[in-house]
């Protein structure tokens, strides 16, 4: 009995001194961690307290770093912290090194420290809730303030969760192609509205974009569409099937329209074929286009100078031949043959068919005009958008049910069709030498645009015929505007009907005589043109525009052209107007016919893109203008004389 009550003893003695070990830690660690040293409980993952029974909230990257902790290590200052870098979890400083049992891996009481490594950013340590919230201790799940939302408030939130009208991204979602990789970039967010709404929360409608109707000699947008396959020596790559083409509006959505038929072009296409591919444009829902026109040619460019051939041999013309290399090329002279669209492989000179034998159907010609066709089988579809306004978004073309051999290149594994968009073309080849060049002649520079014929020569007016002193007719080409003076009286400005491009030349209108041998006769040009020496005749139409390398700027609208001398090797290309605002080219009376000049035609709009045309302001409500008085339309793109003094309020 005696030793039982020993045994008892001891059993009473060992639990009290465990219960006294475990009552140490507060609350033995409410269970979430273990006691350790200086009866301090390390807690379990998700818990915190000194006692281990609160939640701990989800971290992320903080907002804003922020936070004074105290006197964690209990030293006497609040002034020890730990650097982060890139490479290590800490670095020690010249403050001690903290920790608490909270943060075994390093924290600060006063301020975070930033590290001495280029390119580290210090600025959003991990904090509770991103510091942007409140931490509900019973939940472990945040209360985030204004403007956060998601785990540990690591999102902002969008403003009215944008109205129903758009989706809210993150900066990643948007970025594009930008190369945006800042600590928020799956942080950060805000609305991106769908078609027709705009404003921080999307509620804003947008109102309708138009050409502001006071600017005038402006030009609408054209793009060119090249669906192709390249040469092969051992197969016929001519294809077939359809395409599909798609189509950006104002407002960013994208519309695809019907499949459209496409075989390779050739001359004898009726236009049933470009008015398919004008009809699937025109017929996009909720007339998002309208007036659009198509017409269709090889994918090529100019050959500068002309060009002879002989026996199937491709060989240099009389005047300006061609002096780039054109070997190992398609190429087609238009003039050649009856089957004039046939487009011929040139290998050294000889005119090869596709499959590599000698074609033998050419019809000897000197002095033509031929073009390097840009792919083997290929068709150019230029599209004009005369009801649009503004810059457009470059068309996107979907040729995945193009066939070659039946076989669109899916179903060949390997990629034989090709396409492209571009709102410019190339016109001619350039190249260091032999390519094309152009010589500008602006009125100002009277040194090589005026010419005077003093008194006592044999200079002349006579019935519209201006003889002047040899070689001095050559500055005023045919088609030119001049002003003509006999004497001290202004005669008129007249157009150049006629010259012999030396001494003479005859006017359109009707010109009082002149007697040269008592008066002086001055001549003056009075027209802005390149000269140039490759035969972009066929390419370009009254309207259109050009850049040429060495201007600053794009030309205005061309306002004539004349016919391709093939005698001389040149012609001339008239504009209304100078290049406007590019003044180091008012006296160049000729570019650099050694430099690889780059010709191509522009087809960007010039037009105004603005919201009720910049003539009506923008009723957010409702998405309708409310023009100025004076316009009207649904865009305030009309002058109304009706609606002067009302405005459609």
């Amino acid at each position: 009995m005696p030793a039982m009550k020993a045994i008892s003893a001891a059993v009473v003695l060992v639990l009290a001194v465990l219960e006294t070990a475990q009552a140490a830690c507060p609350n033995a660690c409410s269970g979430h961690g273990t006691c350790g040293r200086y009866d301090a409980c390390t807690c379990h993952v998700d818990w915190v307290g000194g006692d281990c029974s609160l939640r701990a909230c989800p971290k992320s990257w903080a907002w804003v770093t922020t936070n004074a902790n105290g006197d964690i290590n209990g030293d006497g200052d609040r002034d020890d912290i730990t650097i982060y870098d890139s490479d290590n979890a800490f670095t020690a400083s010249g403050f001690d090194y903290v920790v608490d049992e909270q943060e075994p891996y390093g924290t600060w009481e006063q301020w975070p420290a930033f590290s001495n490594a280029a390119g580290v950013d210090e600025g959003h340590f991990y904090m509770e809730c991103s510091n942007q919230g409140i931490c509900d201790r019973s939940t472990g799940e945040c209360e985030c303030f204004e403007g956060y939302t998601g785990a540990g408030c690591r999102r902002s939130s969008c403003p009215n969760d944008c109205n129903g009208h758009g989706v809210c991204q993150t900066v990643s979602q948007q970025k594009g192609s930008y190369n945006y990789n800042l600590w928020d970039k799956d942080m950060s967010r805000s609305c991106v509205c769908d078609a027709g709404y705009s404003g921080p929360d999307c509620s804003e409608r947008k109102c309708g974009y138009g050409d502001d109707p006071l600017t005038v000699g402006q030009t609408t947008e054209k793009q060119w569409v090249d669906i192709y396959t390249d040469y092969d020596a051992t197969d016929d790559n001519t294809f077939a099937g359809h395409f599909r083409l798609k189509y950006t509006d104002y407002n960013g959505k994208q519309w695809t329209t019907d499949a459209i038929p496409v075989v390779p072009y050739d001359t004898s296409m009726s236009s049933d074929y470009t008015d398919a591919v004008a009809d699937a444009l025109n017929s996009l829902p909720n007339d998002v286009l309208s007036g659009v026109t198509v017409t269709a040619g090889y994918a090529e460019h100019v050959i500068t100078g002309t060009v002879n051939i002989a026996s199937s041999a491709f060989g240099t013309g009389t005047n300006n031949g061609y002096s780039v290399t054109v070997d190992t090329t398609p190429v087609r002279c238009p003039e050649t043959a009856a089957d004039k669209d046939k487009v011929r492989y040139l290998s050294t000179t000889a005119l090869l068919n596709y499959d590599g034998t000698t074609d033998s159907s050419f019809t000897d010609v000197t002095d033509t005009t031929c073009y390097i066709v840009e792919h083997m089988w290929s068709v150019r579809f230029e599209i004009t958008f005369p009801n649009q306004y503004g810059d457009l978004t470059n068309l996107e073309v979907d040729t995945s049910e193009v066939t070659v051999g039946g076989l669109t290149d899916s179903q060949r594994l390997s990629a034989l069709v090709g396409s492209s968009v571009s709102s410019s073309r190339q016109l001619a080849t350039q190249d260091e030498a032999g390519g094309i060049t152009m010589a500008f002649t602006h009125p100002s520079d009277t040194a090589n645009t005026e010419v005077t014929c003093s008194s006592g020569n044999s200079c002349d007016v006579a019935s519209k015929v201006v003889t002047l002193t040899t070689g001095d007719a050559a500055a005023f080409p045919l088609n030119s505007r001049v002003k003509i003076t006999c004497g001290t009286v202004l005669r008129g400005t007249f157009t150049v009907a006629a010259t012999d491009d030396d001494a003479v030349i005859t006017v359109a209108e009707d010109l009082a005589d002149c007697d040269g041998t008592t008066y002086d006769i001055i001549v003056k040009q009075e027209s802005y043109y390149f000269e140039t020496n490759t035969d972009i005749t066929a390419l370009l139409s009254v309207g259109d525009v050009l850049e040429v390398d060495g201007f600053n700027t794009r030309s205005p609208k061309i306002s004539s052209i004349n016919a391709w001398d093939a005698t001389r090797g040149l012609t001339h290309i008239f504009f209304a107007d100078s290049y406007t605002g590019d003044d180091s080219n008012d006296s160049e009376t000729t570019s650099d016919p050694s430099a690889n000049e780059d010709v191509a035609q522009r087809g960007d709009a010039t037009s105004e893109k603005e919201e009720c045309s910049g003539r009506g302001l923008c009723d957010r409500e409702e998405g309708i203008c409310r023009c100025f008085k004076g316009y009207t339309g649904w865009a305030c793109s009309l002058q109304n004389a009706l609606s002067l003094g009302y405005g459609n309020e």
